[in-house]
């Protein structure tokens, strides 16, 4: 979570501690301080989004489609980039199927052609 930066200074080199993002939100939960109180709400809010598109991935899709919305896209245009990243996620994940299957198959294979050796 933390790193020692080597860093020059016209006073010489300098050893700076530096906080990873994971380690600097664990040190703002940690503070109590009641100026950090909006950081933890807005940390709250935003696992809490998260949760919520993992658990009904939808609602990162109706959220995204609202974005462009209100930057002003047109409604084509979105459906045309909405469309293809879900096309792209449907590919993606019967790949990674037939290479599953394919990854199983192959060591079947090898499994039973290899058994007779080690017997």
């Amino acid at each position: 979570m933390t790193k020692l930066l080597p860093l020059d200074t016209p006073q010489g080199r300098h050893d700076l501690l530096c906080v990873s993002t994971p380690g600097f939100f664990r040190l703002v939960q940690s503070m109590p301080s009641q100026r950090l109180e909006s950081w933890r709400l807005w940390l709250m809010q935003t696992a809490y989004e998260r949760q919520s598109f993992i658990d009904d991935p939808m609602r990162a899709v109706q959220l995204a489609r609202d974005i462009y919305r209100a930057k002003g896209y047109s409604a084509q245009w979105i459906a045309r980039k909405l469309g293809g990243a879900l096309v792209r996620e449907e590919l993606t994940v019967s790949e990674k199927a037939k290479t599953d299957k394919n990854y199983l198959l192959f060591m079947a294979e090898l499994s039973k052609n290899i058994q007779p050796l080690w017997q």
